[in-house]
C-alpha cells in the first residue's frame, strides 16, 4: 500500500517547490519483505544499502559430507552400529570369538583388526565314506567222497531172489570179481559224504580315505568391551571381519552340545583324524556238498587203461541186470562241494583329533 500526503499538493500550489520540505514515500509491502529491493535505492545517501539477511539462523560454513549412520539397537543402548552386543559367555566356554567356515579350495580370510589372534585352524564335516568288506570263497579243492558202499549180487532182479555175494567198495577202488561173472542182478547201498578239501578265501576291501567338507578358522582378540544389553550383562564388541560368520561365537574343547540361549548354531571342528579301519578276517568253512557215484563194471586185466566198460550203474539205481561178463568192478565217486564265507566286517574307526565345538549366534 502507498500513502501520499495531500498537504504536499496544496503547498505546491502556494509555495515554491524549493521551499517544500522533502517528503519520503514509504512502501509498507516492500518493507514487510526483507528480500525485496526498494524501488528507489539510494534515496538516503547517508545510509548504505545492507544486503538482505537469509531467513533464520543459518551458518554460512559449508556442511561436512554425510557419514554412515550409527545404528543403535533398541535393546543395546550405547553399542554403536560397528559393534555387536554379545550375551555373556556361559561357564565352561571361552569367547566371544569370530569364526570362518568355508570351502577347502579357497584361502581363509586372515584374522585381522580387532580379531587378530588366530585361536584355531582346522576342518569340519568329516566324511568317512561308504565302507564294505566282502568275503567270498573259491572252488573247493582236494575233496573226496568217503563212506560205506556195499555192492550186492543177486541171482536176478524181481521175483524171489537170493543174495549171492556182497562186495565192499571204496572211492576209486578196483575189485576183482574172481573170474568172469554170468549175468546177475546188482544193487548198491551207499552212504557217501564229502570229505576233506578246502576253499581259498577272497577278500574285497573298500575303505575310502576320509575327506573334510570345510575349513574352519577361529579368531579372538576383540577389544576392551563395554557392557551392553538391557541387563547390562552383555559385551559390546567389534563385528566380525568380512567373510566370517556374521555374529559372535563361543568355543569349548571336545564335542559339546551348545548351551541354551543365543549361542545356538553348532560347528564341530578338528585339526586331524586317525583312521584305524580295516576289514576283519575272511575265512571259509569246510567244503560241504554231495557225492555223485557210479559203479563201473569192466572187463580186462584191471580197471585202468585198456579196460572195457561193460556197464555203469548209479549208486542210487534199483536192481540192474549186468550182461557182458565183467570181471572187475570200481567205484567212481565225485564230490560236488562249496564253502561258506565268513561275514565281512569293518574293524576299527575314524577318530577326529584335537576337536572343538563352536557355537554362534544365528
Amino acid at each position: 500500500m502507498r500513502l501520499t500526503l495531500p498537504l504536499c499538493a496544496a503547498l505546491t500550489a502556494l509555495v515554491s517547490l524549493a521551499a517544500c520540505p522533502e517528503i519520503r514515500v514509504v512502501d509498507f509491502d516492500a518493507q514487510a519483505d526483507p528480500t525485496t529491493t526498494p524501488e528507489e535505492p539510494g534515496d538516503d545517501p547517508t545510509t548504505p544499502d545492507d544486503p538482505p539477511s537469509p531467513p533464520g539462523d543459518v551458518d554460512p560454513t559449508p556442511a561436512d559430507p554425510p557419514s554412515d549412520p550409527v545404528v543403535v539397537p533398541a535393546d543395546d543402548p550405547g553399542c554403536p552400529g560397528t559393534h555387536l552386543c554379545a550375551p555373556s559367555v556361559p561357564s565352561g566356554w571361552s569367547g566371544p570369538v569370530t569364526m570362518y567356515e568355508g570351502a577347502l579350495d579357497v584361502p581363509a580370510p586372515p584374522c585381522v583388526g580387532n580379531w587378530s589372534e588366530t585361536t584355531f585352524e582346522g576342518f569340519s564335516g568329516l566324511d568317512t565314506g561308504k565302507t564294505s568288506c566282502e568275503c567270498s570263497c573259491g572252488d573247493a579243492d582236494g575233496t573226496s567222497c568217503a563212506g560205506d558202499v556195499s555192492l550186492k549180487r543177486w541171482n536176478g532182479c524181481g521175483g524171489i531172489g537170493f543174495l549171492m555175494d556182497t562186495i565192499e567198495l571204496s572211492s576209486d577202488s578196483c575189485v576183482d570179481l574172481g573170474g568172469i561173472q554170468a549175468a546177475s542182478g546188482w544193487t548198491v547201498e551207499a552212504d557217501l559224504k564229502v570229505d576233506g578239501g578246502s576253499c581259498e578265501p577272497w577278500l574285497t576291501e573298500r575303505i575310502p580315505e576320509p575327506t573334510w567338507a570345510s575349513q574352519v578358522q577361529v579368531c579372538s582378540g576383540g577389544a576392551d568391551a563395554a557392557q551392553c544389553g538391557e541387563a547390562g550383562d552383555g559385551l559390546c564388541l567389534p563385528a566380525p571381519p568380512p567373510g566370517f560368520h556374521p555374529d559372535l561365537c563361543i568355543m569349548a574343547p571336545g564335542n559339546q552340545e551348545c548351551p541354551e540361549g543365543a549361542y545356538s548354531v553348532k560347528v564341530q571342528a578338528a585339526r586331524d583324524y586317525d583312521d584305524t579301519r580295516a576289514c576283519g578276517e575272511c575265512s571259509c568253512s569246510a567244503p560241504k556238498g554231495s557225492c555223485d557215484a557210479d559203479v563201473d563194471f569192466v572187463s580186462g586185466s584191471g580197471c585202468g587203461f585198456g579196460a572195457l566198460l561193460v556197464e555203469s550203474m548209479s549208486v542210487e539205481a534199483e536192481c540192474t541186470i549186468v550182461d557182458g561178463a565183467p570181471n572187475h568192478v570200481a567205484l567212481d565217486a565225485k564230490a560236488t562241494a562249496s564253502c561258506k564265507p565268513s561275514t565281512g566286517y569293518v574293524d576299527g574307526e575314524v577318530e577326529e583329533l584335537d576337536t572343538i565345538t563352536v557355537c554362534c549366534i544365528p
